[in-house]
């Protein structure tokens, strides 16, 4: 369920205090200072007790509802009752997605506050984990797919200034970039904010070719690029995947060490790939 109106409002208000305290710092706020940067009024210091785990769901991911039922299988594992809290925003969520729309000074408020377990938490693959987190070794690893429109197969089949596209900020369009730059390519690089505009563009012939994050690319295809016009293609250089954990606070390290052998036991036993199976994703490579 998302935020009732009384709590829309308290995070428009969460929201406006806290753009404006930005607004007056010499500096962004660094990890460390995070916690310190917001007002006392908006943080819950109690803490849940008992045979229960409060499980924060990312709505805004198409992976919630498979981030919901690894949360059931932990909890089943552990033997505690899981309570589901769904993290949802007021801005809209970007389709075909995985990021978190909330800015970090409020993610932290809901960790704070609602989370004793954050699903779906993205393991960034440049640059490190806030220091106000802790996270578990991922649950589950997506791909990110090079796809050849109608003009060819492979990457030598593009015509010269053929345009390529990638989601601005992802890892793939930082080394597409620097593909491009090295190998005096006259391929061009065009830059999409969302996947689904990135699928259709492919599709359409609009880019030549297109890195995409795979669960996307097979939701927006139907499960079969191929029926689109797409070809999947070895691409130019590794791509690291996009891995997904379970994120806390980093006071909760004991429970951190609960989880982390329930991960490893589910991912051996196949219960984890079977429920990414489930809910239309791939298994785990």
């Amino acid at each position: 369920m998302g935020l009732p109106d009384r709590k829309c409002r308290r995070r428009s208000s969460i929201r406006a205090i806290l753009v404006a305290t930005a607004a007056a710092m010499a500096a962004p706020p660094t990890f460390a200072q995070v916690g310190a940067d917001v007002p006392s009024e908006f943080l819950d210091f109690s803490r849940r007790s008992g045979d229960r785990i409060r499980f924060c769901i990312n709505m805004a991911s198409v992976t919630a509802p498979f981030d919901r039922a690894v949360a059931q299988a932990i909890a089943d594992s552990v033997l505690l009752e899981p309570d589901i809290y769904e993290v949802t925003d007021l801005d809209p969520p970007r389709p075909l997605d995985y990021r978190f729309t909330l800015e970090e000074i409020e993610l932290y408020i809901v960790v704070n506050n609602e989370c004793d377990a954050l699903m779906g938490y993205p393991l960034p693959q440049v640059g490190a984990v806030p220091d106000w987190l802790t996270v578990t070794r991922p649950y589950h690893l997506t791909g990110v797919a090079f796809v050849v429109g109608s003009r060819g197969r492979t990457l030598r089949d593009l015509p010269p200034g053929a345009a390529i596209g990638s989601r601005v900020g992802a890892t793939e369009t930082m080394l597409l970039r620097g593909f491009l730059d090295s190998a005096g390519s006259t391929w061009r690089w065009r830059a999409f904010s969302a996947n689904d505009r990135l699928v259709e563009d492919a599709v359409d012939g609009v880019v030549a070719a297109a890195f995409v994050w795979e669960p996307a690319l097979m939701l927006a295809t139907g499960g079969d690029p191929a029926a689109s016009g797409l070809a999947l293609a070895e691409p130019p250089f590794p791509i690291p995947p996009v891995a997904f954990a379970v994120a806390l606070p980093s006071n909760r390290m004991f429970l951190r060490s609960l989880i982390d052998p329930v991960i490893d036991a589910l991912r051996a036993d196949g219960t984890i790939d079977a429920l990414a199976v489930e809910h239309g994703l791939s298994p785990a490579d």
